[in-house]
């Protein structure tokens, strides 16, 4: 199944698109937009920023926290996938982080999870 991912024998779905891009470039009002359309359901938090942090060294991840930068981000996959979790069946799942533009190894990380999602840039 295509976006669907167990975690302790529990199904959970992810996202199918991503949007990326710079910082201050209108990444969050379309963000906002497309949340409003019912067929499609966004993150309830903007900037993520998981697939940037998906598997770091817990020493390096607990550091991060003391950053503001980081401070709101989701550093582990059962945070995550509650991210999702009221979205209905026959929506689209989408989330929005610009910093996953900027580190090369967000792209593998993302197809390695959810590989048919697309990247809106």
């Amino acid at each position: 199944m295509k976006g669907i991912y167990a975690l302790s024998s529990t199904l959970h779905r992810l996202p199918n698109f991503f949007i990326i891009g710079a910082m201050r470039a209108g990444t969050t009002s379309l963000w906002r937009y497309l949340g409003q359309h019912p067929e499609i359901f966004m993150s309830p938090i903007k900037e993520t920023r998981f697939f940037a942090v998906k598997d770091l060294d817990p020493a390096k991840i607990k550091m991060m926290k003391l950053h503001p930068f980081w401070k709101r981000s989701v550093f582990h996959l059962s945070e995550y996938c509650r991210l999702f979790q009221d979205a209905k069946d026959e929506q689209i799942l989408g989330e929005a982080s610009p910093v996953y533009m900027v580190y090369p190894h967000v792209a593998q990380n993302i197809r390695k999870l959810t590989p048919h999602a697309k990247i809106l840039a």
